[in-house]
């Protein structure tokens, strides 16, 4: 009853949210249902009738339920009477993007059943039309998405259609505020909202707990492993002719080197055949420029394929965890020369500690650009918080499960 009672209050069982907020509120309100639990029980009296090893087996039971909540949905919310049709207003290339977003992120169960592109009228004609669509059928919610227009004319749109609609979802564009370290309050007298964003890289209690909670899971990790990870180096030690481990230098937390570690998945003499099929091959010296990395590459060996699909070759990174070079999660550690790549924001990638895993790993991988890769790294520094990466260690799980953008 004290679960159901606060997933209530936290409005768990009363709206559609995004997967993570739901997830982290989940986790959030269990904790707190738990704490709760222990202090009824010793206000009462009545520890000695109840079993603290079922109730604690019932929280760490109730910590899946992100997991059977995200695949339930998926699951019925593809039922034509769970889903809700919605108004979809938005600039050119909102639009573009609209229908991507909604099939990657859609935990609401939207479907798009008019689209108004506001490139394509005045501001009366839009107006007149946004009203007609109105008046015809009847829409759950209308959203506002616009990345290449103010939020002047986002506010102003939603002024002059606020009063048709029950709901409004408001998507802006705004990747250069860190939001997921922002809490959001109501101003009367500024008749609008505050921002207050928090930068979790100056608190020293946050990083401190980062630190010692890599080096924890880390240490963990390796014990458990250790049978299998003396098996895989045994493996590759035969298919690399006495050469297992690969080495480099990378750069790190403030600009420092280190060499980082490796399974070898290519050639031994990589580099120098590297230099030749880019010389003798325009179309692969072109994508090694953008994206730093080949996707037909012919050095890498029959084992280095399986051990990269499946990321394994990362592994021996949680020895750069343990000597405090790297963190389970942060930016990929990049060479000297990818420092030009990032350009203005090569500061933000020295302020961490690179990573194991990060938020590139689990949005697409090696589907996406380099200046996509940069974006998100930036993103992430910005929007660094202990809970961020939890959901990112969750998330690697799954791109690994499901080898998503890995060769």
């Amino acid at each position: 009853m004290i679960y159901v009672l606060i997933f209530f209050y936290l409005r768990l069982l009363t709206r559609r949210m995004v997967t993570t907020s739901e997830t982290w509120l989940i986790l959030k309100g269990s904790a707190i249902a738990l704490i709760i639990n222990f202090a009824l029980m010793s206000l009462l009296k009545q520890s000695d009738q109840y079993s603290r090893l079922i109730i604690l087996m019932f929280f760490s039971l109730n910590l899946l339920l992100p997991i059977w909540i995200y695949y339930l949905k998926r699951r019925c919310l593809q039922h034509p009477l769970l889903r809700e049709k919605v108004l979809l207003i938005c600039d050119e290339t909102a639009c573009a993007d609209s229908h991507q977003w909604l099939k990657a992120d859609n935990p609401f169960g939207f479907d798009v059943a008019a689209t108004v592109n506001i490139n394509h009228y005045s501001p009366e004609g839009l107006e007149s039309k946004v009203g007609q669509i109105l008046e015809k059928q009847h829409f759950f919610a209308t959203i506002i998405m616009l990345e290449n227009t103010g939020m002047e004319r986002m506010f102003h749109l939603m002024d002059q259609i606020q009063h048709k609609v029950k709901r409004i979802l408001l998507v802006p564009r705004m990747t250069s505020l860190p939001m997921f370290n922002a809490e959001v309050f109501n101003s009367i007298n500024q008749k609008g909202l505050i921002f207050f964003v928090r930068n979790n890289l100056l608190s020293d209690s946050d990083r401190a707990f980062k630190h010692v909670s890599d080096f924890i899971l880390a240490l963990l990790l390796t014990l458990t492993l250790s049978p299998f990870l003396f098996g895989l180096y045994a493996w590759v030690w035969l298919a690399t002719a006495g050469k297992p481990i690969f080495k480099q230098k990378r750069i790190g937390q403030n600009g420092k080197l280190f060499k980082i570690y490796k399974f070898r998945t290519m050639r031994a003499d990589a580099a120098e055949q590297l230099e030749k099929i880019l010389a003798a091959d325009s179309a692969a010296r072109e994508e090694w420029e953008r994206d730093r990395k080949l996707k037909n590459d012919p050095r890498i060996t029959r084992v280095g394929q399986f051990l990269r699909r499946t990321s394994l070759d990362e592994l021996p990174q949680l020895i750069n965890v343990l000597r405090g070079q790297m963190s389970l999660v942060g930016p990929r550690p990049i060479i000297g020369e990818e420092i030009v790549d990032y350009g203005e924001y090569i500061d933000y990638y020295q302020q961490v500690r690179p990573g194991i895993t990060g938020l590139w790993q689990v949005s697409g991988r090696n589907e996406l650009s380099y200046a996509e890769r940069v974006q998100l790294d930036v993103w992430y520094v910005r929007n660094w918080s202990l809970e961020l990466d939890l959901i990112i260690l969750t998330k690697t799980f799954v791109a690994v499960l499901l080898r998503k953008g890995s060769y």
